[in-house]
């Protein structure tokens, strides 16, 4: 799911050199964290499934369970952007 993050960042990337602490790089790192963490979630609650696990070439490929397609229709059905709403709601459960 780590190819997705481009999509739904937020923060933009630091520069290759910038020290550890530059504001820029913490807020991307920060982010990087909370949607790696918003992946495992989804995968915790069943609404994705591993397919192929990576293998050094290629991250994990996964796919929806029939749990997370009805979620994702249940999501949708509101009106507001699914991929918004599944990262918003993956990443708010993270401090729960």
């Amino acid at each position: 799911m780590s190819t997705s993050f481009p999509a739904l960042t937020q923060a933009v990337p630091p520069e290759v050199h910038a020290p550890e602490d530059d504001p820029v790089r913490v807020a991307w790192a920060d982010e990087q964290f909370a949607l790696y963490g918003a992946s495992v979630s989804l995968w915790q609650k069943n609404l994705v499934r591993v397919v192929h696990r990576a293998n050094g070439e290629r991250p994990d490929l996964v796919e929806a369970t029939d749990e997370g397609c009805t979620h994702t229709a249940t999501v949708a059905s509101t009106g507001l952007p699914t991929t918004s709403l599944v990262h918003r709601g993956a990443v708010a459960s993270l401090g729960t």
